[in-house]
């Protein structure tokens, strides 16, 4: 990975590292710098991936509890002589209280 980190700035760290107190060395320092930038993606990752797939506030699970209830809307407002005769046991649901239950009950 030393090879993407810029050369110039390998120089001028070389440069500065000489003229100062350090200890450290150029290779020292490249290792370390690459080692933060691991660091720095490797939280970029997680952070993604947490916020697109948590199971109660990710993305996904956000843009599908908003289109079970757009279908909840719809349904609740289909005239019941529309309904087919294999679906009319849903006429017994409370589609008010739908709002509180989980995705799953909400999906069901």
């Amino acid at each position: 990975m030393e090879e993407k980190i810029s050369s110039d700035l390998l120089k001028h760290q070389s440069k500065s590292l000489a003229c100062s107190p350090s200890r450290l060395s150029s290779g020292d320092w490249t290792k370390q710098l690459i080692t933060y930038i691991l660091h720095i993606s490797h939280s970029q990752w997680v952070f993604h991936n947490t916020s697109l797939h948590h199971e109660t506030q990710g993305y996904l699970q956000l843009q599908e509890r908003t289109s079970a209830l757009a279908i909840i809307d719809r349904l609740s407002t289909t005239d019941p002589a529309e309904i087919p005769d294999e679906s009319k046991h849903l006429l017994e649901m409370n589609f008010p209280s739908l709002r509180n239950n989980s995705l799953e009950q909400k999906s069901y």
